[in-house]
């Protein structure tokens, strides 16, 4: 389902849900349970918090100690959560599988519950409501697939494992927020031996699958003759030919993908997301929101939400509305958001909006980096992670002045040509290395050289490198992530001096 229809999901859904809560409230000692409907829309609303008459109006300590038991819970009930599952955290949850997919097949209406994530369409969390004692949380463990470092190969390269090609990344849902996967999945498995080929057609083997050896499907030609595959541990993926696959649903739920257009790769790598926003009833709550956490110091991964693509080192905090903003805070790391054809790189303590439409989607370009919101970010849940992190202070995001980080150097020629006929070629092998500013903004340290501030945005240095060249180079900070640049080259060897463009670019490790 494209996201353009998910408001007429949100009535079906809600019915649903106040069917539920009616007969919560008729039944005080009995605890709502989780629908798991086949027959449901796969709905990515999130749904509206029920209003409280004055009379319901709790204590004020039920808000904290409703926050403080389902953290518990969660923490306890969910330690055990495996690659490729979602774990019911606290009540109540929302499943909807996908089609073709026995919804009496899949456990999870209790705390503790977990699911296969290839076999769930959508999932959908309650806001908090501190009358009914109920607030959805819900913790995803998916195997993303590894970015593609830039820059050139290391010198001696091992033999690859699991972790060269996949990263196990957290999802913690909390409060009012609804994902649905971006395309429907199906699982299957290998009836015997059989080749993964790069289109569907004989040759271009990429590789084999052992008899029962697991899949995930993603796609299908018009005629079911080929599969697009993506291993379980997302290692291979290909095109194989269906009759040698035993496929657990319905082929013809899978979308029909063009050979040149098919994306192979695994659940939770792109998705549409809901949140609400500053919805916190008291100050021991986190707003409504999701955090998403890379393992520490390793690749980055690349997923879309919202057709918004994110890259990420890093831990986030991700809110998103319709006709609204999608907000990434990066808690720690770095986080690259793009939309549109833009981007912007963001670190610890900073955040950046995307505006969406009513359908979810971007509306326009990145905005401008802003220091984070301590009052979006009061009270995350981030000791659920399993890095647990402390949210920064707000990081000063001063005009002309680049944000610190890991920057990657970029000359803009590949070669120039001397007065005396010698060419000089300069290799982009896009250099990566550390770029800080001086708390007052008045000098830019890298490389080991000192650039002074000159005017607003404008820095500039003079060097000698190791063969005797001089260097002077001016800097221009056109934005807190991105610096454009012109080293004026004296070279020692030959008579000739050349103004040599170049840029930098605050990059995510690990890409």
């Amino acid at each position: 389902m494209k996201a353009s229809a998910l408001r007429w999901s949100l009535l079906l859904f809600s019915l649903l849900l106040a069917t539920v809560l009616l007969a919560q409230e008729a039944t005080p000692e009995s605890t709502p349970a989780a629908e798991s409907t086949a027959e449901a829309t796969a709905a990515v609303e999130a749904t509206a918090a029920p209003e409280s008459t004055p009379e319901a109006t709790p204590e004020a300590d039920e808000c904290p100690a409703i926050v403080a038991q389902a953290l518990d819970r969660t923490r306890q009930d969910c330690t055990g959560v495996q690659d490729n599952e979602a774990c019911y955290g606290n009540i109540f949850l929302n499943i909807v599988p996908q089609t073709g997919v026995n919804a009496a097949d899949i456990q999870f209406g209790n705390p503790g519950d977990t699911v296969d994530i290839v076999k769930v369409r959508s999932l959908t969390l309650s806001p908090m409501d501190i009358t009914r004692d109920v607030w959805g949380v819900a913790l995803i463990q998916a195997q993303l697939k590894n970015d593609v470092p830039q820059g050139p190969p290391p010198a001696a390269t091992a033999a690859a494992t699991d972790d060269d090609v996949t990263q196990d990344v957290t999802f913690l849902l909390f409060g009012d927020t609804a994902l649905q996967q971006d395309v429907p999945l199906l699982n299957a498995t290998a009836r015997a031996t059989v080749n993964v080929r790069s289109t569907p057609e004989t040759g271009s083997r990429l590789g084999s699958l052992a008899p029962g050896e697991a899949v995930i499907l993603r796609g299908r030609l018009a005629d079911n003759t080929w599969l697009l595959v993506t291993l379980a541990d997302l290692s291979l993926a290909g095109w194989v030919a269906a009759r040698f696959l035993e496929i657990e649903g319905d082929l013809a739920t899978l979308d029909i993908v063009e050979p040149e257009q098919a994306q192979p790769q695994g659940p939770m790598q792109a998705f549409v997301f809901q949140s609400g926003v500053n919805d916190a009833p008291c100050d021991a709550a986190p707003n409504s929101g999701m955090l998403v956490q890379t393992p520490e110091g390793v690749a980055s991964v690349t997923i879309s939400i919202d057709e918004v693509t994110i890259q990420l080192n890093a831990t986030a905090f991700i809110q998103a509305q319709p006709d609204g903003t999608m907000s990434v805070t990066a808690l720690d790391g770095t986080a690259r958001v793009e939309a549109n054809g833009e981007s912007r790189t963001i670190v610890a303590g900073t955040r950046v909006d995307v505006p969406l439409d009513e359908n979810l989607q971007p509306a326009d370009v990145p905005g401008e980096i802003q220091p984070l919101d301590p009052d979006q970010v009061n009270a995350l849940p981030t000791s659920l992670l399993p890095n647990p992190v402390t949210v920064p202070a707000p990081l000063n995001v001063r005009p002309g002045v680049p944000l610190p980080g890991v920057w990657r150097f970029v000359w803009g020629v590949a070669s120039l040509t001397c007065p005396t006929g010698d060419t000089i070629t300069f290799d982009s092998t896009g250099i990566l290395s550390e770029l800080t500013a001086a708390d007052d903004g008045s000098s830019l340290q890298w490389n080991a050289s000192t650039y002074t501030q000159v005017s607003s945005g404008v820095y500039s240095s003079s060097r000698l490198d190791a063969a005797g060249n001089l260097y002077q180079e001016t800097m221009n900070v056109n934005a807190p992530d991105s610096i454009t640049g012109t080293a004026s080259i004296d070279f020692a060897a030959v008579v000739c001096t050349l103004e040599v463009p170049f840029s930098l670019r605050l990059a995510v490790p690990g890409s």
